[in-house]
């Protein structure tokens, strides 16, 4: 499958994005894909945090994660809507992106005021050419017809094991800040299972399953999702042995970086 390229398939026009991810990792690939682009972006970590943040106004529109802490993504979106009805504003258009790929996540965040869902992977094609429809129409420089790329970090190649990972060259400089906050959360997860925290377990086993999978780590993703899986339903013994796999995993991965 050929690299999804840096250079942007779409160009913008000048707008402000309100991005909200608590995941430090993922708003660095998102930023990474907006770059070159004449856009302004503030960023918020958490829920509360994004309705404060969306209140001060001018945003153009909103790349919102969907599971936040403090306030979830429905939560948040009914902040932002409501404050629009209050002071008589325009809808602002706002991009769902979630590690969720059932179709019941989607319905829920279009139920929620969503105006689009992107499941995780998201190409930069994919979502500059969605931030562009929502904006008003696919601007100058877009290809007419043409189909988003594929993800920019695609994972293993085929015939390779899951140790081996093909990252995007232009990634290079976020893969080092990526594995030791995946390193960090499974030992905070390991930490949570000691004490019993099983909530906590689940929120680390989700950053986990997103931000691996996003960056093409589909070995790390499917622990993380184990993780939150099995924390979720109280077996705290499951979700520590994919925490520990995921430690196991992470110095004995070889990553591959390509040009595109």
């Amino acid at each position: 499958m050929a690299p999804d390229s840096l250079r942007a398939p779409v160009s913008l026009p000048p707008v402000r994005i309100l991005l909200v991810d608590d995941v430090a990792d993922n708003r660095e690939l998102v930023l990474l894909y907006l770059k070159g682009q004449p856009v302004s972006v503030v960023e918020a970590a958490d829920g509360r945090e994004a309705v404060e943040r969306f209140a001060a106004g001018g945003f153009d529109a909103v790349i919102l994660d969907m599971m936040l802490p403090v306030l979830d993504g429905v939560a948040v979106m009914a902040g932002f809507r409501e404050i629009e009805a209050a002071r008589g504003w325009p809808p602002v258009p706002v991009l769902a992106v979630s590690a969720g790929a059932f179709p019941e996540d989607e319905a829920r965040s279009l139920a929620a005021g969503c105006n689009r869902y992107l499941a995780k992977p998201v190409s930069r094609a994919r979502l500059l050419s969605v931030l562009a429809e929502v904006l008003g129409g696919p601007q100058a420089g877009a290809p007419a017809g043409s189909e988003p790329g594929p993800p920019i970090a695609g994972g293993g190649a085929a015939g390779e094991d899951d140790s081996t990972v093909t990252v995007a060259a232009e990634l290079a400089p976020l893969i080092p800040r990526l594995m030791q906050s995946l390193a960090e959360l499974s030992a905070q997860a390991l930490d949570a299972a000691a004490a019993g925290r099983a909530e906590e377990i689940r929120r680390h086993g989700h950053a986990i399953k997103g931000a691996a999978l996003w960056y093409g780590f589909t070995a790390l993703s499917k622990l993380g999702a184990i993780m939150e899986r099995q924390a979720a339903a109280g077996n705290l013994a499951a979700a520590s042995a994919a925490a520990r796999d995921i430690l196991v995993l992470l110095p004995r991965l070889r990553i591959v970086y390509r040009d595109g």
